[in-house]
C-alpha cells in the first residue's frame, strides 16, 4: 500500500529511520515525509537561487544563526594556511556557506561540486557572481584533486562535502550513528597533504530559525602534539580525523533526522552491509 502513495526514495528513508533509528512506525513515517518535505526545499532552493536580487540573497544569509562566525574569523585572519570547510548536505546549507564566505571577503572561495552541472545550478553561480559573491566552481573528476590541492597551498578556503559514497572518490569506513558506513576520504586526505585546516560546519533548522554550527578546527599539523593521533601514520590519522567528523555528523543527524538530505544514499555508503 505504502509504496502506491510515497516517492520510492521516501518509502526507502522510512524504512532506513525505523532501523537504524529505532523509530516506531509512526514516527518513522513522519520523518520520513518531513524529509521529502526537506529535499523539496532545497531543490528550490537551488531552482529559485538564480532569481534573487543581492539584498534578498543577504538576507536569507544574514537570517542564519552562526554565533561563533566573528571567532573562526579571528582564528583564520592569523592562518595563512589553506583550510578545508567540510560540511553536510543538510539543511540550508548553500546560504550558510554564502554566509561563512561573506566573513571572508579577502581570502578566495572555492567550492567542489559534483561532475555534471545543472542548468539551475549552473544559473545560481552565474548570479551570485553578477551579484558580488562568486566563487570558483571545481567539479569531480580526474583533474578536481590538482585543483584543490593548488587552492589549499595557496592559502585559499575550500568547502568540501564529506557525506558522499564511493561515486565520489575513495571512500573510508566510519562509524556514523553506530553503522558502518563508507564516506569520502578526500576532504580529510587533502588537508593533510597540504597542511591545511579543516573546519567542520553543519546547517539546520530548529523552530523557525535556522543555525549553523562551527565544530572546533581540526589542525592536520598537530600529530605530534594531539593525544588522538599522536604516534600515528598518515593513513590512521586520517581515519582518526574522519572519524572526529563523523562523531560531530552522528550528532547533528540523530537531533535532526529529517533535515540530512542523503539518507537515501545509504544502500551505496553501506556496500557491505
Amino acid at each position: 500500500m505504502l509504496r502506491k502513495v510515497f516517492h520510492p526514495h521516501t518509502l526507502q528513508v522510512y524504512h532506513l529511520l525505523s532501523g537504524l533509528l529505532h523509530e516506531p512506525f509512526t514516527e518513522a513515517l513522519k520523518l520520513a515525509l518531513r524529509w521529502q518535505q526537506c529535499r523539496q526545499q532545497s531543490a528550490e532552493i537551488w531552482r529559485h537561487g538564480g532569481e534573487h536580487s543581492v539584498d534578498q540573497v543577504h538576507r536569507r544569509a544574514n537570517e542564519i544563526d552562526i554565533p561563533d562566525l566573528e571567532r573562526l574569523h579571528t582564528y583564520l585572519a592569523a592562518q595563512p594556511r589553506g583550510c578545508v570547510l567540510a560540511t553536510l548536505h543538510m539543511g540550508d546549507y548553500l546560504h550558510a556557506i554564502l554566509r561563512i564566505v561573506s566573513a571572508f571577503p579577502d581570502r578566495r572561495i572555492v567550492l567542489l561540486r559534483r561532475k555534471a552541472e545543472t542548468a539551475e545550478e549552473q544559473g545560481v553561480f552565474q548570479h551570485l557572481s553578477h551579484i558580488g559573491l562568486g566563487f570558483e566552481v571545481i567539479r569531480h573528476g580526474s583533474s578536481a584533486v590538482k585543483g584543490v590541492i593548488r587552492a589549499l597551498r595557496a592559502g585559499h578556503l575550500v568547502v568540501m562535502p564529506f557525506d558522499l559514497p564511493q561515486g565520489w572518490g575513495p571512500t573510508q569506513p566510519l562509524q556514523v550513528m553506530e553503522t558502518t558506513m563508507h564516506w569520502v576520504a578526500g576532504p580529510v586526505q587533502l588537508a593533510q597533504r597540504t597542511r591545511a585546516l579543516i573546519v567542520p560546519f553543519v546547517c539546520y533548522q530548529h523552530g523557525q530559525t535556522t543555525h549553523c554550527d562551527l565544530f572546533p578546527v581540526l589542525d592536520t599539523t598537530s600529530g605530534l602534539t594531539s593525544s588522538s593521533t599522536k604516534g600515528l601514520d598518515t593513513q590512521q590519522t586520517s581515519k582518526v580525523l574522519g572519524q572526529q567528523l563523523a562523531d560531530m555528523a552522528s550528532q547533528v543527524i540523530r537531533a535532526y533526522p529529517e533535515q540530512w538530505l542523503h539518507w537515501h544514499l545509504l544502500p551505496e555508503m553501506m556496500p557491505n552491509e
